[in-house]
């Protein structure tokens, strides 16, 4: 893997910027255990509906976060095992 790779930097980029403010890396953080629809989220985490929709706009645009249609409902979940294992990582790094 070439670090000087642009692509590569700027997508990263892009899933840092996502989880780099505050509601979205809460939202990030909720969705590792418990995948759930917008209104599920915005209860839980006590934040608008309208903002956790902005919010995982921005996720799902930096692919920390994919949705899946059930019904009439989206829930939503983190992308894949490496977001998870990034996410994980910052909070262990935080105990330390």
């Amino acid at each position: 893997m070439e670090i000087s790779n642009k692509l590569n930097i700027n997508d990263l980029t892009m899933i840092y910027s996502a989880l780099g403010e505050e509601n979205r890396l809460t939202i990030a953080i909720y969705l590792l255990e418990n995948p759930s629809s917008v209104n599920d989220i915005s209860k839980n985490l006590n934040l608008s509906q309208p903002k956790v929709s902005h919010h995982l706009r921005i996720l799902k645009d930096s692919k920390v976060v994919k949705a899946t249609k059930n019904g009439k409902n989206v829930i939503y979940d983190i992308d894949d095992k490496h977001i998870e294992e990034i996410i994980k990582l910052g909070l262990v790094h935080m105990e330390c």
